[in-house]
């Protein structure tokens, strides 16, 4: 299989094509893009740069983090209607929505980011913001259905998260899913894996 850092630098162009389509990102540069892998199992974690023995319970992230464009800046500033700006550590923002996804995504089965959640709040590193998502990854056939695989079937060769920052929540989360098809074409090219990815409608 294709190297790990291949399959991002696929994803972080198509995002960043995706972002120059919308007028705040392509004006101001401000913004940051995170994807966030979660190796599931030996092979994974060897294939994303990992060394040593992988282990479920060290619960191991790869994360690789970029400005939305080149030459941009991860610190957004909004201004508000009445002369006041808002600044956003956009860097921070990404890692709190998949922070929240990836909390309730084992119970709730879900793969996209955004609305509230009891018992879980922004102030205490939960976003409740459209703008990530995750892809399952498969490599056994058993079971293209199960959100992780908990419990049941085989469990999945890796999770991957993507989140953007800097726009409204809908840009953000147009320019995330910009990711999708680069994940799904890197899997079909590269071996009999299934993609479960987000539904996006």
């Amino acid at each position: 299989m294709e190297q790990y850092g291949e399959l991002v630098r696929r994803m972080k162009e198509a995002i960043r094509t995706k972002a120059l389509e919308i007028p705040r990102f392509a004006e101001k540069k401000e913004g940051c893009i995170r994807i966030t892998s979660c190796p599931q199992c030996q092979g994974a974690y060897e294939w994303m740069g990992c060394n040593g023995e992988y282990k479920y319970s060290d619960m191991p992230y790869v994360e690789d983090t970029y400005v939305i464009l080149p030459g941009g800046s991860r610190v957004a500033r909004f201004e508000k209607t009445d002369g006041s700006v808002d600044i956003v550590d956009t860097y921070a923002m990404t890692a709190m929505k998949i922070a929240q996804l990836s909390f309730i995504q084992d119970s709730k089965c879900v793969l996209l980011s955004g609305g509230k959640v009891d018992g879980l709040s922004a102030e205490n590193g939960f976003a409740p913001w459209r703008g990530a998502l995750c892809c399952e990854i498969y490599s056994d056939h058993r079971n293209p259905n199960g959100c992780n695989g908990r419990g049941s079937g085989a469990p999945p060769f890796c999770l991957i998260y993507v989140s953007v920052s800097g726009a409204s929540e809908e840009e953000d989360l147009i320019c995330a899913a910009a990711a999708v098809e680069e994940i799904q074409n890197f899997f079909r090219e590269n071996g009999k894996y299934i993609v479960r990815p987000p539904q996006l409608d």
